[in-house]
Parts: C-alpha cells; sequence; structure tokens
C-alpha cells in the first residue's frame, strides 16, 4: 500500500490543518468524493494481483505501477475507450494518490495535459505478454480460492463474440453472418463462470478468432485450470452449456470421461433421436408428469410448469453393428408461453431424483447471460478492443475479468456499505464504481476529498475563528492597560472569562 499511496487519508487531521491556517494546497477532483471501491481493492489486497508488470521497455520515466494504476482507474471508471483517459490522467487527486508528484501535475497542468499521454496506457497493455496476462489472471483465481470468496461446484460455460471493424487487428478470424448477409471480423471469447447465486466468479477464459470452436475454447480453459489451479473435477462437479452445438462425443469423451464432470444442456439438433423417442414416449401416455412451480428470475416471479423424466434414453446412430453412441437421461418440462404450451428438453449425465432440480440448474445460466455478458457488454465494455495486438487485447479482457470478481466480492462483503455508496456515485451521474466531484486538500502527509460547500464551511469557520482571536487580542491590550487601575484579581477574572 505505502507504494502506492504517499499520502494517507485522515479528514480529521485535514479539517485541523484548515482550520488552523497550516499549509494546504487545494486541487479540484471529479472522482475525489468516493473512493470505496479503490480502499477495498488496497485492504483486501486485490490491488496487488491487478497489477501485472510488462515486459521492460522504454519507461518514459513513469513507473509501471502508476500506468497500471491508472488502467485500473480508467476500467473502474468504465471508460472504455482510451480516447476517455483524459478525465483521469488530468485529475490531480487520483494522479497524486498513485505517486505522482505536486511538480508532475502542475506542471502536466500548464501543458494542458495529464501527466501521462494516454497511449502510454495502450503502450502499457501492449507490452504484457498473453502468457503472463494469463497466468496472472489464473493466479488471481488461486487467490480467491485461498480466500473462500469462491464457493459451489455449478458451472456455466458460454461464449460471445468481439466485432472488430477493419483487418489489422491481430489474430481475428472472419464468419457470414446468414442473417445480415454480411462477413463479421473479431475473435470469439468463452467464459467459464461459477454461478453460485450472490458469489458469481469468473474463473477462466479463452479467446480465439471469431471462426472458433467453442468446443476448443472450452478445453483451453479447463487445461488452463489443470495447469494453473487445481484438478477440474476438485472445484466442478456440473457445468451447465448453452444451447449450441457440442456433440455426444465431445460430452463423454471429454467431459465425462476425462473430467468426469456431470453436464446440462438443452437437447438441440444433435439429439434429434433422442427427442424422437421422447416424442413417442409422451404421446404415447408413457411419462408422468408433475405440477411444480420454477421461479422466472427475470420477471422475478413464480411460474406453474409441468415435469417428467426418462433415463438411459438411446442417442445417436452408428452402424448396424452399433445402433447407438450411448445412453443419456432426459428431463422434459412443459410451460405456457403466449398462450400456447412449449415443451423443452434438457440432456444430462446426472441421475435424475428431482427432474425439478435439473430445469433449475439449466436457469441458472441466466447468471452468466444477465449478470455475465450483459453486465461485461454494457457496464465494463470488454467488447472494445484494448488495441489492436493480442496483448493488449488480453490484458485489458484479463484486467476487466479480475475487477468484476473483484466488485462482485466487495459487494459481497460490504453490501450495504457499498449500496449507499452507489446511491451517491448514481446521484452525482456516474455509472462507474469511483465518483463525487469535489476539492482535494492536501496538507502535511495527508489527503481528504471535501465537497465545494464543506470546504466553504470550513474557510468560513477559519475565518471566525480568525477574527475572534484579533478581537481577544484587542481585548487583552486593553485589560493590559487596566492592569495599574484594577486590583490584581480582577484582571485575572477578566482574562478567565475570556478562556485567554
Amino acid at each position: 500500500m505505502e507504494k502506492i499511496k504517499v499520502w494517507m487519508h485522515n479528514v480529521k487531521s485535514v479539517e485541523e490543518a484548515v482550520l488552523t491556517g497550516k499549509e494546504m494546497k487545494a486541487e479540484d477532483t471529479q472522482y475525489g468524493a468516493n473512493e470505496f471501491a479503490v480502499d477495498f481493492l488496497i485492504r483486501s489486497g486485490i490491488w496487488k494481483h491487478l497489477l501485472v508488470k510488462p515486459v521492460q521497455g522504454k519507461e518514459n520515466g513513469k513507473d509501471w505501477k502508476k500506468k497500471a494504476g491508472i488502467a485500473i482507474l480508467s476500467e473502474l471508471l468504465h471508460l472504455g475507450h482510451l480516447s476517455k483517459a483524459d478525465k483521469v490522467i488530468k485529475d490531480a487527486k487520483l494522479m497524486v494518490e498513485l505517486g505522482f508528484t505536486f511538480e508532475e501535475v502542475d506542471e502536466a497542468k500548464g501543458r494542458g495535459g495529464g501527466v501521462i499521454h494516454r497511449d502510454t496506457i495502450r503502450n502499457y497493455f501492449k507490452c504484457v505478454p498473453c502468457e503472463k496476462s494469463i497466468e496472472e489472471y489464473y493466479e488471481f483465481v488461486n487467490c480467491m480460492r485461498r480466500k473462500r470468496w469462491i464457493r459451489g461446484k455449478t458451472y456455466a460455460a458460454d461464449g460471445f463474440e468481439i466485432e472488430v471493424y477493419g483487418k489489422s487487428y491481430e489474430g481475428i478470424g472472419k464468419v457470414y453472418d446468414e442473417e445480415e448477409k454480411r462477413w463479421k471480423y473479431g475473435y470469439k471469447m468463452v467464459m467459464l463462470m461459477n454461478v453460485e447465486e450472490e458469489r458469481e466468479r469468473i474463473v477462466g477464459f479463452a479467446i480465439g478468432p471469431i471462426n472458433s470452436n467453442e468446443r476448443e475454447l472450452l478445453l483451453k480453459i479447463l487445461e488452463d485450470l489443470e495447469k494453473r489451479v487445481v484438478k477440474v473435477k476438485d472445484i466442478i462437479d456440473t457445468i451447465i452449456l448453452d444451447r449450441g452445438y457440442w456433440g455426444y462425443e465431445f460430452l463423454e469423451n471429454i467431459l465425462s470421461a476425462k473430467y468426469h464432470l456431470n453436464y446440462v444442456l438443452i437437447a438441440k439438433k444433435s439429439f434429434t433421436f433422442v427427442k424422437e423417442d421422447m416424442r413417442d414416449l409422451i404421446d404415447s401416455g408413457r411419462m408422468e408428469f408433475m405440477g411444480r412451480k420454477l421461479y422466472n428470475k427475470t420477471r422475478k416471479e413464480w411460474d406453474e410448469v409441468k415435469v417428467a423424466y426418462a433415463k438411459d434414453i438411446y442417442h445417436g446412430y452408428v452402424s448396424k453393428a452399433q445402433p447407438y453412441l450411448g445412453k443419456v437421461n432426459v428431463v422434459v418440462m412443459k410451460k405456457m408461453e403466449k398462450g400456447e404450451e412449449k415443451e423443452i428438453f434438457y440432456v444430462t449425465n446426472r441421475k435424475v431424483k428431482d427432474p425439478l432440480r435439473i430445469v433449475e440448474l439449466y436457469a441458472s445460466r441466466w447468471t452468466i447471460e444477465n449478470q455475465g455478458f450483459r453486465e461485461l457488454s454494457q457496464k465494463w465494455l470488454i467488447r472494445i478492443p484494448g488495441g489492436r495486438k493480442m496483448n493488449s487485447i488480453t490484458a485489458r479482457i484479463c484486467l476487466i475479468l479480475k475487477l468484476y470478481n473483484a466488485m462482485k466480492i466487495m459487494e459481497m462483503k460490504h453490501g450495504k456499505e457499498w449500496e449507499k455508496n452507489k446511491e451517491e456515485i448514481e446521484a452525482w451521474g456516474e455509472r462507474s464504481y469511483i465518483g463525487g466531484q469535489g476539492i482535494v486538500i492536501y496538507s502535511q502527509n495527508y489527503f481528504a476529498p471535501f465537497t465545494a460547500d464543506k470546504f466553504k464551511e470550513l474557510i468560513e469557520k477559519r475565518t471566525r475563528m480568525v477574527t475572534l482571536a484579533e478581537e481577544r487580542k484587542l481585548f487583552i491590550n486593553e485589560i493590559e492597560k487596566l492592569k495599574h487601575y484594577l486590583p490584581r484579581d480582577r484582571v485575572s477574572e477578566l482574562l478567565k472569562k475570556l478562556s485567554l
């Protein structure tokens, strides 16, 4: 912490300095009045896991930790585009707290710029090798495990696209969009998230060209976990997959046989034989449905559903000698949707005791789809590349994912306190984790942020104190003149009444 902050936050000491007329310096700040998130990152020890040392190149006289700190603040402020980084690097409060001196801040202000050029942040990302970013990311996952910030063994995997415009981005691929009738260029990213309620954590990711196979990217995540964290089976019991084409061979030969995982997914085109068999069982009346209630997290209300299941349903066909690939258990759910009854088939290798539990497990994908992708896209702006090189892109993604996890941990540990701060930030018109336009006062070894009204109140109080002191000095002078005319005890009484 001492290496990051050279000024200690102490409101009482700064107020005393203002009131007693000690030497001080005042700076405007857009983000000085609320640093709940930054303080949490430092106190919890997470800050050091956010700082990734780049491959040493031209330092331009700036400590890499300061540049990394600016990158962290930029993401906490949800700037997205580095073109908006000036609002951070021109903020005296934030820059001095990261270790820049007043002289550097004042000199930069005189030039009309910030303590560093925003391109320096881009260059910082570019100088962090992909392998280093990934290594540091999984070390943070290890940290979360050591501190028991990860609970539960149910995980969800899903992927999304990061589209770019232009062909100069390193490592991009292309796919043809049938709906829009055009080629798309960019990357595909797959994430693995723990979906334990209120403990949502992203424990792995992989990125590749936009035409990458999601199975290969998920396999890369599992390999990284085993290499850098722990055996997959020790942290994951069940993995929930999207409705894409995963293939029975991948599910059984890789997820089940190699990694000893249970899986749950919706039966799509790769399970045609399964769906046909289930259709026959349903239409013949051989399936017994039970009426149950399922909580809908999107609408936050309970849905009336019917569920039933069948075990050891044959899947696939290879040849007459091998009439099927294997067996799966299938749960079917019926629910009314827009006045029509809809059926959904869930495929799993888990033993089915309660069919509703399988439906609930798949419904937990809501976490990665809504709290995961949506928040990462809309709030953290993860789809905006950190540059055109894979180093830059990977480094920024790793930083965002770490911060996403860190803020979820902060909300878990300090929910009520954070909610209050969050309301204040929103009242200031910010959509970030830091906010509060105001004035920051530095005196001796301390700093404290104040609103303009609070600082005005302190100055007025000091003025009254100075005025009162001058008046008392005049009274003393007059009393001194009366010494020769009043008894000594009377003079002492007057001085006592004035509290001098």
